[in-house]
């Protein structure tokens, strides 16, 4: 039940556990992803029923510094191959979307 309960976790767009399968796909491969998943999901679980933690979903990083951290990541990737790069916002609500 907890993988099922996994892959219904993973399929949920802009959630955490969406992109935490992301981010272990290419290196685990889908059954291990799904296996880890259903374990961290189990621990979640055992966290609000035992310690009466509030479940609060992350999502996917939306704030200004998480924008300027990944335009930074990509420049020094894009220079590090060989390319000058220059970002320009177009708006400001651009980065946050």
């Amino acid at each position: 039940m907890l993988c099922q309960a996994a892959q219904a976790a993973v399929r949920t767009k802009n959630s955490f556990f969406q992109l935490k399968f992301q981010r272990r796909l290419p290196r685990l491969g889908y059954a291990k992803a799904i296996w880890a998943m259903a374990r961290h999901l189990s621990v979640v679980i055992w966290k609000i029923l035992h310690e009466g933690a509030q479940y609060e979903e992350r999502g996917l990083p939306a704030t200004p510094q998480a924008a300027k951290r990944r335009m930074q990541r990509i420049t020094q990737q894009m220079r590090a191959i060989g390319y000058a790069v220059e970002f320009k916002p177009l708006k400001t609500e651009a980065v946050l979307a």
